[in-house]
C-alpha cells in the first residue's frame, strides 16, 4: 500500500502540467494529453489511462466507438490536438527522432518531403550516391562503370573499384546509383526468344551455374531458374511446368558468347555436359 501511494504521489509530480483534450471524433468518450497519454471515460466516470502498444516502434492505442474498434498511432492523436497544421501537412515528425516520445513538444506537422530530408540529415546512411554513409565508391566513379560496360567485364570493374561483382552488374542494371548514373532499371525487362533460348539450353546442358548463366545473359538469377523449371516463357522452350525438360540444338547466339567467356576465364574453359543431353535424347 504504501509503494503504491509513492508511487501515485511521483506521478502527479511528473504529470503535474499535463494538459487534456478531447480527440476529435471520440468527443466525451477518450481524451489526449500533450503528454501522449489517452484515457477514456467508457465505463469509467473519471477517466481510466488506457495502455498503449509498440507497433514498429510507434506508440498505438485501440479506440471504441459504437461498438466499432480502430487501432491510431498516439503522436497524430496529440499532434491533431495540440499542434495547429495551418498548411495541412499529412505527417507528423518527432523532432527528437524518437518515437516514444509523444510530447507535444517533441511534434511538429511536415510535409513528406520534408520529412524524409529531415531524416535523411540525421541519418547520413539514408543518402543517394556518394551522400550514402555506405558508399564505396563516388558518384564519378559510378559514372565511369556504366561507360566501361562495353570495354570491361563485371570482374574487371570489380577489382579496380574494389567492390564485388554483383554490386558491378546492378550498377549497370540500374538497380543501384540510377539517380546519378541515369541508367534505368526495368524489374520486368522483356527477353528476346535468342536470350530465352540460350538461358534453357545452359540450365540444361551445361556445367554453369544459374549465377554464371545470369552474368553471361545478363539477367537475374531467379529469371534463370524461372525458365529452367519451366515457370516461364514455356511457350518458347517447350519445358511445361513439371514437366521432362525437351532438348534443342545449342542457339547460334550462344556460341560466340561462349568463346569470349573462355577466352576471360582465368579457370578451366565451361564444359558442356553432353552425357545429359544423351540422357534428355533417350540414348
Amino acid at each position: 500500500m504504501i509503494q503504491n501511494e509513492i508511487w501515485n504521489e511521483l506521478s502527479e509530480l511528473a504529470f503535474a502540467n499535463e494538459r487534456w483534450l478531447p480527440i476529435a471524433g471520440y468527443e466525451g468518450l477518450y481524451d489526449v494529453s500533450d503528454y501522449g497519454r489517452v484515457r477514456s471515460f467508457v465505463k469509467y466516470a473519471e477517466g481510466r489511462i488506457l495502455k498503449q502498444k509498440v507497433c514498429v516502434g510507434y506508440q498505438q492505442v485501440t479506440l471504441c466507438k459504437n461498438g466499432t474498434k480502430k487501432t491510431h498511432h498516439v503522436h497524430r492523436l496529440v499532434a491533431s490536438a495540440f499542434i495547429q497544421n495551418p498548411h495541412k501537412y499529412s505527417q507528423v515528425n518527432h523532432l527528437d527522432e524518437r518515437k516514444a516520445n509523444n510530447n507535444s513538444s517533441n511534434l511538429e506537422w511536415i510535409s513528406p518531403l520534408l520529412n524524409t530530408r529531415y531524416s535523411l540529415n540525421l541519418h547520413p546512411a539514408m543518402g543517394k550516391g556518394e551522400n550514402n554513409g555506405f558508399a564505396k565508391i563516388t558518384n564519378a566513379e559510378a559514372i565511369k562503370i556504366i561507360n566501361s560496360k562495353d570495354i570491361a567485364t563485371a570482374k574487371e570493374l570489380a577489382v579496380k573499384y574494389n567492390v564485388s561483382q554483383i554490386t558491378i552488374r546492378r550498377i549497370l542494371t540500374g538497380y543501384y546509383w540510377s539517380a546519378t548514373t541515369g541508367q534505368k532499371y526495368n524489374s520486368r525487362k522483356k527477353l528476346s526468344i535468342d536470350v530465352v533460348k540460350e538461358l534453357y539450353w545452359l540450365t540444361h546442358f551445361s556445367g554453369i551455374s544459374a549465377r554464371e548463366i545470369a552474368s553471361i545473359c545478363n539477367v537475374t538469377t531467379s529469371t534463370v531458374n524461372h525458365i529452367k523449371f519451366g515457370h516461364n516463357h514455356s511457350k518458347i522452350t517447350g519445358h511445361v511446368k513439371n514437366s521432362k525438360p525437351a532438348y534443342f540444338e545449342m542457339p547460334e547466339s550462344l556460341q560466340s558468347k561462349l568463346s569470349a567467356l573462355n577466352q576471360q576465364s582465368t579457370t578451366q574453359p565451361v564444359a558442356v555436359d553432353f552425357y545429359s543431353i544423351d540422357y534428355w535424347l533417350g540414348i
